[in-house]
């Protein structure tokens, strides 16, 4: 876990494998300018499995299930709370 987390938003990551793409839930941490921090589990993980933590483009990163993903809208970042 980063030391210093801006967030905690429920997220849907589109993964792309050598054969197919996968659309997985995580969770975004940490944004810059085109690029999410999403920390990642695998579906039917116990829930004391290790998490994955990376820092993805923010075209693959989105808030709600995408119909087209290249079509879609990507993650932006929230307001800063002031």
């Amino acid at each position: 876990m980063p030391v210093r987390p801006q967030g905690d938003i429920p997220v849907i990551v589109r993964l792309v494998w050598d054969s197919h793409e996968e659309l997985l839930p995580g969770r975004a941490i940490r944004w810059a300018e085109g690029f999410v921090m999403v920390m990642l589990k695998a579906p039917g993980a116990p829930s004391n499995a290790h998490e994955l933590v990376c820092w993805l483009s923010a075209d693959d990163v989105f808030r709600t299930l995408p119909r087209r993903p290249r079509q879609t809208r990507p993650m932006s970042a929230p307001p800063q709370a002031s």
